[in-house]
């Protein structure tokens, strides 16, 4: 049930519920507009590029992984259940078949209970996880952008609402900013062919 092992088809996951608008400002230099530097940020793709958020974004997809695995298996029982009535309902009496139907419609409750809960658990955790990340790239941005000299940085918004409609491309600072965070942090990028830092609750995060 691999639509659940990744949120961002469903998280869908959310991973939305993260896309706070956010923008750094740092102190205009008065009398001296020529001066002016403006640079532009994807914040929130900022966040989850950092090798924090792809660390702690994969121990959250191990952390749900044996409810991922728990979720498939009552899947496949539901589908065996209902395989089986389909099968065998010409030969069942009323109340064999009765019994039958009246397991299945138990099983598929408590698989929507069940995905209900992962869903909400996932997207509480996977929010949480980035609003802290967040948080920390927004200070240490008012650093960077203080230390570079600009006097403004606007976030680019996204593709379907961008708030930046025009800014050449070395107004973009993402990359930069991610790689000197990353610096900061001292935490390592992840191994190749490691968790996906997509992950529960990656709609919430979903940002530009």
């Amino acid at each position: 049930m691999n639509k659940l092992a990744s949120q961002a088809g469903r998280v869908a996951l959310i991973f939305g519920m993260v896309n706070g608008g956010w923008a750094a400002h740092s102190q205009s230099v008065p009398g001296q507009p020529a001066s002016q530097r403006v640079a532009t940020i994807s914040f929130a793709a900022a966040v989850m590029q950092t090798n924090e958020a792809k660390r702690d974004f994969a121990a959250l997809q191990n952390k749900f992984a044996p409810r991922e695995k728990q979720l498939e298996s009552l899947s496949r029982e539901i589908d065996d259940l209902r395989k089986q009535i389909n099968e065998l309902k010409e030969h069942l009496s009323d109340s064999e078949l009765g019994a039958r139907t009246l397991a299945l419609t138990t099983k598929q409750k408590q698989l929507e209970r069940a995905e209900e809960d992962y869903r909400n658990d996932s997207q509480s955790d996977g929010q949480g996880a980035f609003q802290r990340i967040a948080q920390k790239v927004f200070e240490f941005l008012q650093t960077y952008a203080n230390e570079h000299g600009y006097t403004m940085v606007v976030d680019r918004g996204n593709e379907t609402t961008p708030t930046v409609l025009y800014a050449t491309q070395d107004a973009d600072i993402t990359m930069r900013v991610v790689s000197a965070y990353d610096a900061k942090s001292g935490i390592p990028a992840p191994a190749p062919g490691g968790a996906n830092s997509q992950s529960p609750g990656e709609a919430s995060q979903n940002g530009p």
